[in-house]
């Protein structure tokens, strides 16, 4: 009962500083100002102290492993501007090209962006790129990259299936990628769409890029 009254009287508080503020008293208003500023640094504090190191956790468990496996490794060096979190976001959404121009002046030809709780890297330079393309499948691993392709072949196939079975599974999907194959698809592909887009009727609005994705992924099932 002692903690309802208290909670009544803070809120009953805050309603009349409210109300203060709205009749235009300063002192309340400044009040309204304070505890709203602490609230955002607290979450501030809180998100940069705890929910950023939480997200990065198992991607800093992977470095730490791959470090201990080999103590020369070398990790690209960490380019950030702005205010902590927040500044690599702003700056990268106003001008990403700007930004990266600048970074690489600053850190090099290969530098490593934090963008809450992934980190960029670039390979800004010829020569950066040729270690990037030649990199094995062991050293760069590609099934984050093309996460988004597993609606399409579905769970456990190509970049949803460990290595050694991706590699069974890309011998197999190289024989339909053959020249002959590809043209054979391309009736199939038209007739697919044309089914599609005849069940939309003569006249209406529709999500061209709802329809297309949709689309996409009946054409590719095939």
């Amino acid at each position: 009962e002692l903690y309802l009254v208290q909670m009544e009287s803070a809120l009953g508080l805050v309603r009349d500083t409210v109300d203060a503020a709205r009749n235009g008293d300063v002192e309340a208003a400044a009040w309204i100002a304070i505890v709203g500023l602490g609230v955002v640094l607290g979450l501030f504090t809180f998100v940069q102290l705890v929910v950023i190191p939480y997200l990065r956790g198992n991607e800093y468990d992977e470095l730490d492993t791959l470090k201990s496996r080999n103590s020369k490794m070398q990790t690209p060096p960490i380019y950030t501007e702005g205010i902590p979190i927040l500044g690599n976001i702003l700056a990268f959404i106003k001008d990403p090209v700007a930004m990266a121009t600048r970074a690489r002046n600053a850190k090099g030809e290969i530098f490593t962006i934090p963008m809450f709780h992934k980190r960029l890297t670039f390979c800004a330079s010829p020569a950066a790129h040729e270690v990037f393309c030649r990199g094995t499948d062991d050293e760069l691993d590609q099934t984050e990259v093309y996460r988004f392709s597993v609606p399409v072949f579905g769970a456990g196939v190509v970049y949803d299936a460990p290595l050694s079975l991706r590699y069974q599974q890309f011998r197999w999907l190289s024989q339909g990628l053959r020249v002959d194959k590809l043209r054979s698809y391309v009736p199939l592909m038209k007739m697919e769409a044309e089914q599609y887009f005849s069940k939309l009727g003569n006249e209406g609005e529709f999500d061209i890029y709802d329809a297309l994705s949709e689309l996409i992924v009946m054409t590719a099932s095939r």
